[in-house]
């Protein structure tokens, strides 16, 4: 059952999406503030009122008309065969068991007839979804009257309308601070929410922001030589660097699953991610400190890549950084890096192969690591003009 009402949520919402018409931005010349204070509230709130019952008028007007003409007995009220009738001929279309179900929803102190104003009242409710909750039976007429709204249909103009007008103070929504100048702005809705039970990756399935168009920030560089080392156990590689590459800063990013995703990596603690080891590893404390770097990397800073994977854990804020680096599938000679913030306790997992550094770390780490396969370690170079080379280590930029 949990599964049914998930779903069908996910279909009214998917029908919303296809009905609502876009609001236009507010226009540069506009001048109208709305603060969304109520006479009971002296300050702002941050959801404005309900549309108002002047905002339905017109459509109840049109209900009432589409109402009587099903009435047999001019009694003012409907039978729920007439009630099935009156649907049909808003164009409204819903099953036989979803009728009754909603009919005697209407009046549950008599199943039997409906008047118009219960009608009406029930119907105004649901679009001004006032209550906190939803009965199965205003979600399946709701996504009638939505699917009706979506294909032309509905008799009565469609009800995307008025969903449109509950949100509308947003899309207007201004800010002016002291000085009378203007300090935010709302702009365009992206969507309506029905109450419900959602995942949370299905509300942030927003069409304007595909998961690839989260990338973490880059360097680039062209004309890259990688040449491993002979003697893996006792040397290191090189990793060349064309001499026209003079900005050593590497951009510094905050580590999460869609930005680490372009590296292939990921944060452990936040992924159902399931892993096949194929050496044995250790998990181990290591402390890097202060003059790890002066003292041992500076000369020597590197890459490094293996057939083992690696988890990384910070212990403390000042943890330094974590390179992750690749070469563009398209092309083998043009290399990305980017400098990562793992965040405190979170630990990052470095798939076999991963391109990556640990010579700017600080601080305690928790490590997995194994001995079971050779490192491809490189030293950075950089080549000069005259045919030498420098060794070189990156500097780090917000």
């Amino acid at each position: 059952m949990e599964f049914y009402c998930y779903h069908f949520h996910l279909v009214i919402q998917q029908l919303i999406d296809s009905a609502l018409e876009k609001v236009s931005c507010v226009p540069n010349d506009s001048v109208t503030v709305y603060e969304h204070f109520t006479k009971t509230h002296s300050t702002p709130l941050l959801i404005p009122e309900s549309i108002s019952d002047q905002n339905l008028s017109a459509a109840q007007e049109k209900l009432k008309v589409f109402f009587s003409a099903v009435v047999v007995n001019a009694d003012g009220f409907l039978s729920l065969e007439e009630f099935e009738k009156f649907l049909s001929n808003l164009n409204i279309e819903m099953n036989h068991e979803d009728v009754k179900a909603l009919f005697q929803e209407i009046n549950p102190k008599n199943k039997d007839q409906i008047t118009f104003q219960e009608f009406y009242q029930y119907y105004a409710e649901m679009i001004k979804a006032e209550k906190a909750m939803h009965t199965q039976s205003e979600l399946a007429l709701l996504a009638a009257c939505l699917k009706a709204d979506r294909e032309g249909t509905c008799a009565i103009g469609g009800i995307s309308q008025f969903i449109n007008k509950r949100w509308e103070n947003f899309n207007n929504f201004k800010r002016h601070g002291k000085t009378g100048k203007l300090v935010m702005v709302g702009s365009d809705q992206v969507k309506d929410v029905l109450p419900g039970e959602y995942s949370l990756v299905d509300l942030i399935a927003w069409s304007d922001i595909q998961p690839q168009d989260i990338r973490p920030r880059f360097v680039k560089i062209s004309d890259v030589r990688w040449t491993k080392s002979t003697e893996p156990k006792s040397s290191s590689g090189s990793l060349l660097l064309p001499s026209n590459f003079t900005d050593l800063r590497l951009p510094i990013e905050i580590a999460t699953n869609d930005n680490l995703a372009y590296y292939g990596c990921c944060l452990a603690n936040e992924s159902q991610m399931k892993v096949s080891l194929l050496h044995r590893h250790a998990i181990q404390d290591f402390t890097y400190h202060e003059n790890y770097y002066n003292e041992f990397v500076k000369g020597r800073a590197g890459l490094e890549k293996h057939e083992f994977a690696h988890l990384d854990c910070p212990f403390q804020e000042d943890s330094g950084f974590f390179i992750l680096g690749k070469f563009l599938e398209q092309n083998e000679n043009e290399l990305h890096l980017t400098a990562f913030k793992i965040p405190l306790k979170h630990t990052i997992y470095v798939p076999p192969l991963t391109m990556h550094s640990n010579d700017y770390l600080q601080g305690t780490w928790r490590t997995m690591l194994s001995d079971a396969a050779d490192i491809d370690h490189v030293i950075i170079e950089r080549e000069r003009h005259n045919g030498t080379r420098d060794q070189i280590s990156f500097d780090f930029m917000n």
